[in-house]
């Protein structure tokens, strides 16, 4: 008997061409008690591999098939499961299919964006410090960095993030200490516009004693000063009394085109002159009156020290020609200086 498909020499009672695979059908055996006068009304079944009367003949040697025959074979064969691929193979059983590549081995695009924006929040961060010179561009670049960075840290968690935030805040300090620096030590932003605040709280003559003052005469002005000062002799319209907790000083000029409206001009550069003069800084000051002149008037604190004063800058044209009088009073004391009885009992001429 030979196979219906391929034509192979079969053994009789197989069930399968061992050459092709094709199921052979048999015919089918008489049954004892069934009439045999209508064969279409029993089909022949083929019988199953473990029903097979008798051992199959052994399969023909391969060295008797040619290559067209093998590979009929193998493409009558059936498709195996993934499973039985994978079996043994655990990279590719992980993975699935023949794919080798891991799935975390590529990024995907949010993770991409999110390195980006966060290499991007580092650098504004970084460069936010330097920046912080100009506190406003500081402060611009850290709160730039520090909205990216907060922004893609769930997405990419990462050293390169972390290190963005760190900065950025820096930078934001850094920004915001400058700032307050600036302000606290810019002269400008500390000038008052009455002179209630700034003239000397004790100028009423009333409130000293004329036994306890020394008189001063110039010939742009008298006044008189506290008592136990060691006190230089007027040279013209200047001079200086000095004790180890105290000291009165009038510095006179001549200044051309020096007026009322000007004075506001060029105090402010007196005044910072005298507290170089002496390591100190500017407080406070502003336009105000000293014995009824105009001028304009501050409060310095030296550096590191008890030592602070009330300077002022006033114009007054005299006779002898002097217009602008630097008047100053320090004390070595944690009480305020003031112009005291240097004002209360000034008098011009």
């Amino acid at each position: 008997m030979n196979c219906i498909k391929c034509g192979q020499p079969l053994d009789a009672g197989v069930a399968f061409c061992g050459n092709c695979g094709t199921p052979i059908a048999q015919a089918s055996v008489p049954v004892q008690g069934v009439t045999q006068a209508n064969p279409a009304i029993v089909a022949p079944v083929a019988p199953q591999v473990n029903q097979v009367p008798q051992p199959p003949t052994p399969p023909q040697p391969i060295a008797q098939t040619d290559a067209n025959t093998m590979t009929q074979v193998l493409n009558n064969q059936p498709a195996q499961q993934n499973s039985n691929i994978n079996f043994g193979n655990p990279v590719v059983g992980a993975v699935g299919g023949n794919n080798l590549t891991p799935a975390y081995a590529t990024a995907t695009p949010g993770a991409q964006k999110g390195e980006k924006r966060a290499i991007i929040a580092l650098i504004f961060g970084i460069l936010g410090i330097p920046a912080s010179l100009i506190p406003i561009l500081g402060l611009a670049f850290g709160i730039t960095g520090l909205v990216l960075s907060t922004t893609v840290i769930s997405k990419y968690k990462h050293t390169v993030t972390i290190l963005a935030i760190i900065f950025s805040s820096l930078s934001i300090l850094t920004a915001i200490g400058l700032w307050v620096y600036a302000i606290q030590h810019d002269p400008a932003l500390h000038k008052t516009t009455t002179s209630s605040t700034i003239s000397s709280p004790s100028s009423n003559p009333s409130s000293y004693s004329s036994a306890s003052l020394t008189p001063i005469d110039t010939p742009c002005y008298s006044v008189k000063i506290d008592s136990g000062l060691s006190n230089s002799t007027p040279t013209g319209c200047n001079f200086d009394a000095a004790s180890p907790s105290q000291e009165y000083t009038v510095d006179s000029q001549n200044i051309a085109g020096m007026t009322d409206a000007s004075i506001s001009a060029n105090g402010p550069s007196a005044l910072q002159a005298a507290a170089n003069a002496i390591g100190a800084k500017i407080t406070s000051e502003g336009n105000g009156k000293f014995s009824g002149s105009t001028a304009y008037i501050g409060y310095m604190q030296k550096t590191n020290s008890n030592v602070n004063g009330e300077i002022a800058a006033v114009y007054h044209p005299t006779a002898n020609g002097d217009n602008l009088f630097i008047v100053a009073h320090f004390m070595d004391s944690t009480q305020k200086a003031d112009f005291g009885p240097l004002e209360a009992t000034w008098v011009w001429k």
